[in-house]
């Protein structure tokens, strides 16, 4: 502590995106201050401010379900790198420091269990699993071969082909992996990450397939499964929630259990953009258009990709149509029309545009056809009444506005019956 007051910190947004790679993490007095600065800020986190201490788990959670660090340690302590910097700053220029007592009994140890001898298979199965999931596939020669020599001992080995297909997948191979997935789950796996992995390959060939096309439903259904047999065994897992949310993003179904789900995800790993932007197309789909409006300002406006928030805001003018649509059959035009016109002003969508422009026509024709009916009325009452001139003039003019073929006869046969009657009363 009294060393880390004479030095300068590093800046916590590059503290936290530094490697082993990086200048300052391997050359002499930087690399005293990564280390020390590091433990200075986590005895802060855990022992120096509660409120800090009950905010970390948030943040490892966000950091578990791949969030940004940034984005992560925005959404879990509320505050920026820069206000957590200034109050490391303090913590360091203290004078004592807090520290936390344990009694071993509310330790809660677990039992150890016996040891047992263990089957060769699962040795190589073992070391395998450690060298995949150790080094993020880069020793992934050595950790192949262990794990196919297990698969030649026990060919029924779930977590060998569990952790192959992984290994497959950090190497790029998503259609060897698919197939080591499969045999995984068929032999019993109880991993969640392989249902969800196997989840992810499925919908990804599923989505490309649905690209201008009906999505094939079986293996949809397939993709949203595994989904749920990995929320089923993991169930706090953020992932696996937001995977079976996409299934109805892409699908035909109702909507609403796809909202459960993402909103389950969002509530375990707040800040998701990619979740979130799904939460917004099944809320807009769902007539849930003020939602869908709060969520994108709230989180997709703020952090999503350029195309994420053009589509999302695509996705709030659809539920403004529907929105509009229901106003049309309730009779409620003077509401519905002005919603219509405001949305193909703003839309960039030619689909959205030309389905709008069918309704205002529809909404144009119908409204012009009551007119010309009240003037036909009317010119008939006046003919009743034997104003037959005044009727006349009135038909006259309205003629060569009737664009419907069988009323622009009707109409003009009445005409020729009030031109007779016209002149029979002047006879």
């Amino acid at each position: 502590m009294l060393w880390l007051r004479d030095q300068p910190l590093i800046p916590l947004a590059q503290l936290f995106a530094m490697d082993t790679s990086d200048k300052d993490y391997n050359e002499g007095s930087r690399q005293g201050v990564f280390y020390a600065e590091s433990w200075a800020l986590m005895h802060y986190l855990l022992a120096g401010n509660p409120q800090r201490h009950d905010q970390l788990p948030k943040f490892l959670a966000l950091l578990n379900a791949k969030q940004p660090a940034d984005q992560a340690f925005q959404t879990a302590f509320s505050t920026s790198f820069g206000d957590m910097e200034r109050e490391l700053k303090g913590y360091i220029n203290r004078r004592s420091f807090q520290y936390r007592r344990y009694a071993v009994a509310d330790l809660a140890i677990p039992q150890v269990p016996a040891p047992r001898p263990m089957d060769h298979a699962d040795v190589l199965y073992r070391l395998g699993d450690l060298l995949t999931r150790g080094t993020d596939g880069r020793g992934s020669a050595d950790a192949e071969r262990f794990l196919k020599a297990a698969i030649s001992e026990n060919a029924e080995h779930a977590g060998a082909y569990a952790t192959l297909g992984l290994l497959h997948d950090l190497d790029g191979r998503a259609a060897e992996a698919s197939v080591e997935y499969e045999r995984a789950v068929k032999f019993g796996s109880n991993d969640p990450d392989v249902y969800l992995f196997y989840g992810v390959t499925v919908f990804r060939n599923v989505y490309a397939a649905a690209r201008g096309t009906k999505t094939p439903p079986a293996e949809l259904q397939r993709a949203r499964k595994l989904f749920e047999k990995a929320a089923e065994l993991a169930p706090q897992s953020a992932r696996a929630f937001a995977g079976i949310g996409a299934t109805y993003v892409i699908g035909d179904d109702d909507p609403a259990p796809g909202i459960v789900a993402l909103e389950k995800s969002m509530a375990l790993a707040p800040g998701q953009d990619d979740v979130a932007f799904n939460l917004v197309q099944l809320y807009a789909r769902g007539g849930r258009r003020d939602d869908a409006a709060k969520l994108f300002e709230n989180v997709v406006a703020k952090t999503g990709t350029p195309d994420m928030v053009r589509q999302s805001r695509e996705a709030i003018l659809f539920a403004d149509v529907q929105r509009a649509q229901t106003l049309m059959q309730q009779q409620k035009m003077d509401e519905a029309v002005p919603i219509l016109r405001s949305v193909m002003n703003a839309t960039s969508n030619s689909d959205l545009k030309s389905r709008i422009a069918s309704l205002l026509s529809s909404y144009e024709g119908h409204n012009q056809a009551e007119l010309q009916a009240g003037q036909i009325n009317q010119a008939i009452e006046l003919a009743n009444k034997g104003k037959f001139t005044e009727a006349l003039q009135l038909i006259d003019a309205l003629l060569p506005q009737i664009t419907d073929p069988e009323l622009r006869e009707n109409t003009q046969n009445m005409r020729d019956e009030m031109a007779k009657a016209s002149k029979q009363k002047r006879r």
